[in-house]
């Protein structure tokens, strides 16, 4: 496959097969240097690869483009953006009591989040992914009324500059936002990066994702990788089931062995005897 298929699938295609890489931590990227971190992505042969917003992005996105692979920026969304500036406790307290200007404050971010959208269109991003958890394993980290509100008023601005700029829009939140789907989706997003770290919850969430209107990307669970190929294969055939989705990890491979479960991974689902290549 390629980055133009990658592109594809992002624009509502029905295209099998694809694949894509999200984070990687220190112990997983060798040397952790532009090269290290592309070299990783083409010997998976991914379609996508997230690039996290550093010093390095631009080369990393050249090089991805080197290797037919398209590149996603990863950039911080308002939540994110706000908790680092007051932290994350004043933010969720804020938002929970209803401080009259609580929501306000998070869209005070908007200009950081405007600029980021940017610098990734000067780059030659293809896609940009808007990382905000709003939510963890065990719930909403803020209150789900909050999360709709600031969306609508200040995340959906940031999506239709990156759109007029040519580039695909993700949404990556950790924990289940399932019932945000639709609001994610009149944001203008074109997908969301599943990460429940739950295979039978990533399931459920591609298949309403996708009833929403979705791309969806994700579903295999960093910690099952670190358990090695066989452990992901429960989870591998829900999503086959579920339908069209970009396998990808969750976030966060830190260690060399979880890579080569990847790619043993990724390999398999792209056989011509899976449940994919059918």
């Amino acid at each position: 496959m390629t980055r133009a298929a990658a592109l594809d699938f992002l624009d509502g295609a029905l295209v099998p097969r694809l694949c894509a890489l999200t984070w990687l931590g220190s112990g997983a990227a060798g040397d952790g240097s532009a090269d290290a971190r592309v070299a990783i992505a083409s010997r998976l042969r991914v379609d996508l690869a997230f690039v996290e917003k550093d010093r390095s992005a631009r080369e990393i996105t050249r090089l991805l483009h080197d290797v037919d692979t398209a590149a996603a920026w990863v950039i911080d969304g308002p939540f994110g953006l706000a908790s680092a500036r007051e932290g994350w406790s004043a933010l969720a307290r804020a938002l929970v009591v209803g401080e009259d200007d609580a929501v306000e404050r998070v869209c005070g971010a908007q200009d950081t989040l405007a600029t980021s959208v940017r610098e990734a269109a000067v780059a030659g991003a293809d896609a940009v992914v808007i990382s905000d958890d709003v939510a963890s394993d065990s719930g909403w980290l803020y209150p789900e009324g909050a999360v709709r509100r600031i969306l609508a008023a200040c995340v959906a601005e940031a999506v239709t500059s990156a759109r007029e700029a040519g580039m695909r829009v993700l949404l990556h939140s950790d924990g289940d936002i399932a019932a945000l789907y639709a609001d994610v989706a009149d944001a203008g997003f074109w997908g969301v990066h599943i990460a429940t770290g739950d295979g039978l919850k990533d399931a459920v969430a591609a298949r309403l994702a996708r009833s929403a209107g979705l791309a969806v990307v994700g579903g295999l669970a960093a910690r099952d990788l670190e358990g090695g190929a066989c452990a992901v294969t429960p989870e591998i055939e829900r999503l086959h089931a579920s339908g069209e989705i970009m396998l990808a990890d969750d976030g966060g491979l830190v260690s060399a062995h979880a890579v080569d479960a990847l790619e043993k991974t990724f390999a398999a689902a792209r056989s011509p005897g899976s449940e994919r290549g059918r």
